[in-house]
């Protein structure tokens, strides 16, 4: 294509996957193809509906009403099953409907200061860059620095604009940033003066709420997996299957981790399988949540992705209907709830900063013509009640 002058003709080509997009490492392979007369970044230029739904985060009311006016207009379609002189896209009556949207408060004190780069001697030469020769973050050179140290780095923080940026003070006895940071600078802030300031604030400000849940679920074994950008439940022991025990009308044991071994080498993995979701946090009229995605993730070790996960995932997601969905996550609701729960037994200085609530009801939601979109399965259109909205 290129030889035909592809380029010059579209000079930005982007690349929307209908399913989830795979983690790729294909970047110096596409690099030696285009021979720089096309650029292509398949971080970038590869989008699902992940990417769609962040993009959405940033935009006005007035924008995001034109993009559902596109979509009803090219979309929604009267099916032969609609009795005449209804429609399918203005349902009558209303449902009790469960979002998937869980309240959640965190500190009211926001610590912003200068940041200073720490001395490059402290740091190993093969470490102060990133693969294909980028030059490492700010964040990242501050993580390898606080390691260096033979400490604990932590999640919760960021280093945006020349500041850092955390929801730890960082003069408290332990705290490993006061090497970081122009301490003459200091200032407590509240979130909101923060985040409300412009738009890459708030973004910002979003990515420090992940990776403080990032931080409060690490120790449960709960990890957060950066090429698929996804919390995945990881093995406690070895490859040991791992079940979890929760209690809503009846105690039941969930399998959230199991190791499949090869046939002809039973000492060998083939593939793990972790029960995983996504996380996303939204601002909603001055109050807010974090919304969950129930998923499944696989991986060839406990933690790095299975080259064959996208197969693996679409044909267990056949297999599920809306009622296990619907499941999942109230299993995950639930654990994480007990989780911060138990952190209140941590002493003085207790690791859960985000405090989460009840999923969202909406008692007068627009009745979902369910028949329409989702046809029910003979084996198990009697199972449970209700939507859950994902």
């Amino acid at each position: 294509m290129l030889n035909a002058g592809f380029e010059t003709t579209y000079p930005k080509i982007r690349i929307y996957v209908l399913t989830e997009k795979r983690a790729s490492r294909a970047q110096l392979s596409i690099d030696k193809l285009t021979k720089g007369r096309l650029r292509f970044d398949v971080k970038k230029d590869i989008l699902d509906f992940r990417d769609v739904l962040r993009a959405c985060n940033s935009l006005e009311v007035g924008h995001l009403e034109r993009v559902v006016a596109i979509l009803k207009t090219h979309l929604v379609e009267t099916p032969k099953t609609v009795p005449p002189g209804s429609s399918a896209s203005v349902p009558s009556g209303h449902e009790a409907v469960e979002l998937n949207l869980l309240p959640i408060s965190f500190p009211e004190t926001l610590y912003i200061a200068d940041y200073i780069e720490p001395p490059p001697v402290t740091l190993a030469p093969a470490r102060r860059r990133r693969r294909h020769g980028r030059e490492a973050s700010p964040r990242h050179t501050v993580v390898q620095d606080i390691m260096r140290r033979g400490l604990d780095a932590p999640e919760d923080f960021e280093v945006h604009a020349e500041r850092l940026i955390t929801l730890h003070d960082p003069t408290a006895a332990g705290s490993p940033f006061l090497h970081y940071i122009d301490l003459g600078t200091l200032t407590p802030l509240s979130p909101g003066a923060y985040y409300g300031a412009d738009p890459d604030q708030l973004r910002v400000f979003k990515a420090l709420l992940r990776r403080a849940l990032q931080r409060q679920l690490r120790p449960e074994f709960i990890f957060w997996q950066h090429e698929v950008r996804l919390f995945f439940y990881a093995p406690v022991r070895d490859f040991e299957t791992r079940t979890v025990v929760w209690q809503e009308e009846r105690t039941a044991e969930r399998t959230v981790f199991q190791a499949t071994m090869k046939k002809d080498k039973p000492d060998e993995v083939l593939t793990c399988k972790h029960l995983a979701f996504y996380v996303d946090f939204h601002l909603i009229e001055g109050a807010w949540y974090m919304a969950i995605a129930p998923t499944w993730y696989f991986s060839w070790d406990g933690y790095r992705p299975d080259g064959f996960a996208a197969k693996r995932i679409s044909w267990l997601k056949r297999q599920e209907h809306d009622q296990q969905v619907h499941t999942h996550f109230r299993f995950i609701c639930h654990h994480l709830r007990v989780l911060q729960e138990q952190s209140l037994f941590d002493g003085p200085h207790p690791r859960t900063f985000i405090r989460i609530g009840d999923s969202v009801l909406f008692r007068n939601h627009p009745y979902l013509p369910d028949h329409l979109w989702n046809p029910p399965n003979p084996h198990t259109a009697n199972e449970g009640q209700g939507n859950l909205l994902i």
